[in-house]
């Protein structure tokens, strides 16, 4: 039976000692000397008492406590791993190859190093506040965004797979956290571009320098290029006709996207392939069998001596500025970018699909622009 109320744990006043002020299922809340009040439950494990710490009040209030402790009294052993993988098994039958690859990523990567070794039943909503936060200091709003809604389906399976009675990433969730302004990225000159460009050519790491020279040629979004995967590609060996199939769940903007691939993007492919008979499946730039990581672009940018002079996303506005300079069809321009145009839907489809052939001629004059600006830095270095 309950015997704590919401005002009762406001109300509880420090004493010279710690004390504890006790709940249903073995809950309680710790009051100590100097004021702060944390809630912890106590289990018992093959006839052993254990005590876990679930949190300190109020940024844990009563009723997500006995949420909590209420899992843990079903004694779920299951780490929030264990879930998470049985979560991507489940789904993977819906998933392209390359979804379930960019999922796994960004679990791997941001996620089971701070919760994966934890009881499922013990993960509280400041961990995972804590998971994004981290995301969105270092500018990556959209990767923030993404992991939440993994964590909120995760935990979901967890309250129906394993009895857990409290979805801490749906609570984090609520709280609608804000998205700063839009800050432009660090762009470098056309001239810059190319001499940047032909640093690369004796870059140790080939894949590396490949995967930048790529994505200029294609004006790419970084995640798009790290994640690549062969069964995107079609037509390589059609003069003019190759093509970059981008599904809605690899792109910002929820939509699919077609990049028309110039001779120059296609001679990377090539090599990168080996020269030899183009694979079925699989990433195109991997890093020792995985994604690329998000920084090896920039961080290979840094070490050629373009730390704050440019970015790798700085390349889309080096495309942009360039092409709108020269004449271009902003609506192409803004196509070409995978960027949502103006108008209802029916006026987007239409124009993804009369753009098309636009589209592969303004590739075309961008590679020329950048190989020629790469050829003449290359002859004067």
């Amino acid at each position: 039976m309950a015997t704590l109320s919401d005002a009762k744990v406001r109300s509880a006043k420090p004493r010279e000692t710690q004390y504890k002020m006790f709940d249903e299922g073995g809950l309680h809340l710790l009051v100590k000397p100097n004021g702060k009040k944390t809630w912890r439950v106590r289990q018992f494990t093959d006839g052993r008492e254990t005590i876990k710490t679930l949190g300190d009040w109020p940024a844990l209030p009563l009723q997500h406590a006995r949420a909590m402790a209420g899992g843990l009294s079903k004694n779920s052993v299951s780490s929030f791993e264990t879930v998470a993988r049985s979560w991507l098994r489940e789904n993977e039958p819906k998933w392209k190859p390359i979804t379930k690859r960019v999922v796994t990523a960004r679990l791997e990567t941001y996620v089971f190093p701070k919760i994966g070794s934890k009881e499922v039943s013990a993960v509280r909503p400041s961990e995972v506040l804590d998971i994004l936060e981290e995301r969105r200091a270092a500018g990556q709003y959209e990767t923030a965004t993404r992991i939440l809604q993994y964590l909120t389906a995760i935990f979901g399976l967890a309250c129906v797979r394993y009895d857990l009675s409290f979805n801490p990433a749906a609570e984090v969730g609520r709280t609608r956290l804000a998205r700063p302004r839009t800050q432009h990225r660090l762009m470098g000159s056309m001239d810059d571009l190319g001499k940047a460009l032909a640093q690369f050519d004796d870059y140790q790491n080939r894949t590396t320098a490949r995967a930048i020279e790529f994505l200029v040629l294609t004006a790419a979004r970084s995640a798009e290029v790290r994640f690549a995967d062969w069964s995107e590609f079609h037509s390589l060996g059609r003069t003019n006709g190759a093509e970059w199939h981008l599904s809605a769940d690899r792109m910002k903007m929820g939509l699919p996207h077609v990049v028309p691939l110039t001779p120059q993007a296609v001679a990377i492919l090539k090599e990168q392939a080996g020269g030899g008979k183009w694979p079925e499946s699989g990433l195109v730039f991997p890093q020792k069998g995985k994604p690329m990581s998000e920084n090896t672009m920039l961080y290979a940018l840094y070490k050629k001596g373009w730390r704050g002079k440019m970015t790798i996303h700085g390349f889309r506005s080096n495309f942009s500025s360039h092409a709108n300079e020269h004449g271009w069809n902003p609506d192409v321009i803004e196509s070409a970018l995978a960027h949502q145009l103006p108008g209802g839907k029916v006026r987007r489809a239409y124009a993804r699909a009369t753009y098309t052939k636009e589209r592969r001629k303004l590739m075309d004059w961008w590679a020329g622009q950048v190989m020629t600006r790469k050829r003449v830095s290359g002859l004067l270095s």
